[in-house]
């Protein structure tokens, strides 16, 4: 999706309108009084909104945008930075939003052309309201001071956090994103034999946080999660890390070996009680379950 937005003598272009942070922003900047251009290559739903123009184009969207953001597939992010690139007019800004910066940022260094580069990464999804709770991440390229006040422009009610490397931004992700995303798809594949309508309404908290979380993530294209693990250079060691503590854990289980599961807990414990307070995160759970909707209709379950 490409979208271009235009503001007084300034006008913004977003490639890839169609994907959900895509059409995200184009919600976010329609409710101002900036017009845009908007491009996808996949069939085009209708926009009647007064400030949004439809291009049949790549061209048509890129060439007179000052900005332009890209809001591709991640294993696409590239290519469209190669062919955006080459059609920008001089002093314009290319965004690009991938979640992994292994190749979208090498290739926005090989830029040397006179425009202003931007990496970042929204740390939300689509479904995001309150803006002022969520942060965007931006990883300099050429010029920080100039790429955080154009981010900062567009983006006045939104946290910025600066992250300075962008190997140490994929590291981060690699638990953040790829570790949870692979904790999650292995949880819900465990689901699909069972009853999950009953096991809900017999469930305490954990099991509501869990499968809540497990859910929300598979609302994600199947494309982007894959990327998620096969794009970041530093998934597949934290991965099989997880999976050596997994492994030893299924050993004490089957073992029932209740003084090594024990030991295991109190070690992890004491090592994450310097950085976590667990009576607060325990509170926070119930926080999250009370401000959940919910029909509490007890029913009688048969074997």
């Amino acid at each position: 999706m490409v979208v271009t937005i235009a503001s007084s003598n300034k006008t913004i272009g977003i490639v890839g309108w169609h994907g959900k942070m895509g059409d995200w922003l184009v919600r976010y900047f329609s409710k101002t009084r900036i017009s845009l251009l908007v491009y996808d290559i996949r069939s085009e739903p209708s926009h009647k909104r007064h400030n949004i123009k439809v291009c049949k184009s790549l061209v048509e969207c890129v060439v007179p945008a000052d900005i332009v953001i890209i809001c591709v597939p991640l294993d696409e992010t590239q290519t469209m930075i190669e062919k955006c690139v080459p059609i920008m007019h001089n002093g314009a800004t290319l965004i690009e939003i991938a979640s992994i910066k292994s190749t979208t940022y090498t290739s926005l260094k090989r830029v040397n052309r006179r425009i202003n580069l931007l990496s970042i990464h929204p740390m939300f999804g689509p479904g995001a309201v309150r803006l002022t709770t969520q942060k965007i991440l931006m990883i300099p390229v050429k010029n920080k001071r100039r790429e955080l006040n154009i981010l900062r422009a567009l983006f006045s009610n939104i946290k910025i956090i600066i992250v300075n490397d962008w190997k140490l931004h994929d590291k981060y992700m690699s638990m953040l994103l790829s570790l949870a995303y692979y904790i999650n798809l292995v949880f819900a594949e465990c689901l699909t034999d069972q009853n999950v309508p009953v096991l809900k309404s017999l469930s305490g908290s954990s099991f509501a946080i869990q499968s809540l979380l497990s859910e929300s993530m598979l609302t994600d294209e199947p494309a982007m999660i894959s990327s998620l693990f096969t794009e970041n250079p530093f998934a597949v060691d934290l991965i099989r890390k997880y999976n050596h503590h997994a492994t030893a854990l299924t050993r004490y289980i089957t073992d029932h070996n209740k003084k090594e599961i024990k030991s295991l807990i109190l070690e992890m414990k004491g090592k994450l009680s310097k950085d976590i307070d667990f009576d607060r995160s325990y509170r926070k759970v119930y926080d999250i379950l009370d401000a959940i909707p919910s029909r509490r209709i007890g029913k009688q379950i048969n074997s």
